[in-house]
């Protein structure tokens, strides 16, 4: 028997479809959705997530294995976590190794097709991304000369990209809500860092970035690939709502 669709789904992707034709739905995109072609011992080429190969690749910097961690989500910020408390090793430290992990493995790779596919919807024009690599961003201009990036940060030395977005963009933007890779220490890699960005945010540097969380607040979220821990997406979905989430 052929499973069919009950109306009430075929009422959401509806209005999902109508709200996309509007422009009024901003994607979330998430690491599990963020995969690299990469070459295992024996040449076999196969797809991984970015976040569980920057992962392997602080296991085997550091010594301490991956296996607790590798399948869970938001794979890294578990890692790092369990690596900052086991090792006892500076932050800093880590994210500069995170960064050196991320070029390499993204210079010369090519941008995951789910990224190409979201990318080349004309009526998306602003993206969020919860990742801290470029890929975003080179699918955005794939298709879009004019397409911009920008990253929230919370270290004003370090962060080279401007925090808020234009109050009329040019082009396709990618925000990176939880810092970029490019600004070095400016960048999310553990659960209390995504603690610190959502709280920054949210409070005193909220006049900071005035223009994307309007655009936040004014459209739909569509989530993808991120299997949020529940503390985080009710932060984010309160960040992105002008009123208590207990008035929805």
């Amino acid at each position: 028997m052929t499973a069919t669709a009950t109306p009430d789904i075929e009422d959401n992707w509806f209005s999902l479809i109508e709200e996309i034709k509007a422009g009024t739905v901003i994607p979330v995109i998430g690491p599990d959705l963020v995969e690299i072609e990469v070459s295992d011992a024996s040449g076999a080429v196969h797809s991984e997530r970015l976040d569980v190969l920057i992962a392997e690749d602080l296991s085997q910097r550091y010594g301490l294995p991956l296996a607790a961690q590798r399948d869970q989500a938001w794979v890294l910020h578990e890692y790092v976590a369990w690596l900052m408390s086991s090792l006892q090793i500076n932050p800093d430290r880590i994210r500069r190794s995170v960064a050196s992990a991320l070029a390499r493995l993204t210079s010369t790779s090519a941008i995951p097709l789910p990224l190409q596919q979201l990318a080349a919807i004309d009526d998306f024009s602003v993206f969020v991304s919860l990742s801290c690599d470029d890929l975003l961003l080179r699918a955005l201009q794939a298709v879009d000369a004019r397409a911009e990036a920008f990253a929230y940060g919370i270290r004003s030395d370090t962060n080279g990209r401007e925090v808020d977005i234009p109050a009329t963009p040019a082009g396709k933007i990618s925000y990176q809500l939880l810092g970029s890779a490019e600004n070095r220490l400016d960048f999310a890699i553990h659960e209390g860092d995504v603690l610190e960005y959502l709280f920054r945010l949210q409070s005193e540097q909220a006049r900071r970035v005035r223009n994307i969380l309007g655009s936040l607040r004014a459209s739909n979220l569509l989530l993808i690939g991120c299997r949020l821990p529940d503390w985080a997406g009710r932060s984010l979905l309160r960040l992105a709502n002008n009123d208590s989430l207990q008035t929805k």
